[in-house]
């Protein structure tokens, strides 16, 4: 995640597919989740909704309970030069929070639209833009407007070479172990 400038990056994601660590480059700490030795997390939250990973799984949890979501397409718009398709989806009287085991809650009056922009060339995201609040108060509103800048999936990688996620990557940061709750 970069600061507005798109050069000095704030957050940082590298994944293995047994360890993500989170390197905070504001604050120098390195937060590791250790999917193998805490296997508890793949049973619950720990990735935001705008994070790429928690994209993916809210995109899939979208399309596999669409009778909790209404989901409608908008108009075509331009981000950054690019076609985008825009799609925004609803969720009404229930919360969620993506993550490996992802789970409708009901909550009464709870209103969350999430807009997705999404490029037509790519299908990669551009740009999300979200809004909760609760029909009890609707003035007291929680905003996200996120950017995603040179996002690359399925890139050509060495059958060597692994995600980093080696005591060396995070080198200069204090280490912070993250348990489940």
């Amino acid at each position: 995640m970069y600061i507005s400038d798109k050069e000095n990056v704030i957050y940082e994601d590298i994944y293995d597919g047994i360890r993500l660590i989170r390197k905070n480059n504001q604050d120098s700490v390195a937060r590791i989740y250790d999917l193998i030795k805490y296997p508890e997390f793949k049973r619950k939250h720990f990735w935001s909704h705008n994070t790429l990973y928690g994209m993916q799984y809210e995109f899939k949890f979208i399309l596999d309970n669409p009778d909790s979501y209404s989901i409608e397409r908008f108009n075509d718009t331009i981000i950054d030069s690019k076609d985008c398709f825009q799609i925004i989806a609803r969720l009404e009287n229930k919360i969620t929070m993506p993550g490996f085991a992802t789970e409708l809650e009901n909550n009464e009056g709870s209103i969350s639209k999430t807009l997705y922009c999404i490029d037509k060339g790519t299908y990669y995201p551009i740009r999300i833009k979200g809004e909760n609040y609760s029909v009890d108060n609707p003035e007291q509103k929680i905003f996200i407007d996120q950017r995603y800048y040179d996002i690359q999936f399925n890139l050509t990688i060495d059958e060597h070479v692994r995600f980093n996620t080696s005591n060396e990557s995070i080198t200069g940061f204090e280490e912070r172990e993250i348990k489940p709750e």
